[in-house]
């Protein structure tokens, strides 16, 4: 059973091909939530959820985006849906302020002074640049897949992620100039 079929197979109501499919895409699905969210405890359920919504909808799949872009497109609505329900919802762009966050291409970068530098300056980005930079680096997406997942025109993937990458690199040009 290969990942193109998976759909098809799930939406016939094959077990299998769900399990499969969530061994495929629930980590990735979680971490992407997670970043969003922010809590652990709500990024599983919002994982969980959106795993209940595939085994429910995988009929719906018309192949007109990839499906790995039909499915963050679902967690992402599951994850906006959720900080709705939390009685002190904040707009998007104030959720992620002075929580510490962790991002894989700190990763890359060798040496611990040197990822920390990456992690600090990830942070001070706005949540939409760095939801942008987590997809385009750590999950591989396309510009075009991120904007039909956030539901954002390419142009506004292209721009947040040119800023982005102007304020990291001016970012790290401070902390290594400091040190």
């Amino acid at each position: 059973m290969n990942s193109d079929s998976l759909l098809p197979d799930i939406a016939q109501g094959n077990e299998r091909a769900m399990e499969l499919f969530y061994r495929q895409h629930a980590q990735a699905v979680y971490g992407f939530v997670l970043k969003k969210l922010k809590d652990s405890v709500l990024a599983t359920e919002v994982m969980n959820e959106t795993m209940m919504e595939v085994w429910k909808k995988a009929h719906s799949f018309e192949g007109r985006s990839k499906e790995r872009t039909w499915l963050f497109s679902m967690a992402n609505f599951k994850a906006i849906d959720a900080l709705r329900r939390q009685k002190d919802f904040a707009p998007e762009e104030d959720i992620d302020q002075g929580v510490e966050d962790h991002c894989p291409l700190s990763d890359a970068i060798a040496g611990s002074q040197n990822r920390a530098f990456v992690e600090q300056c990830l942070n001070r980005l706005k949540a939409a640049q760095r939801h942008i930079v987590y997809l385009t680096f750590y999950e591989g997406l396309a510009y075009s897949d991120i904007a039909e997942i956030l539901s954002i025109p390419s142009g506004t993937v292209k721009t947040r992620m040119m800023h982005a990458k102007q304020k990291l690199k001016q970012c790290l040009a401070s902390l290594f100039s400091d040190s």
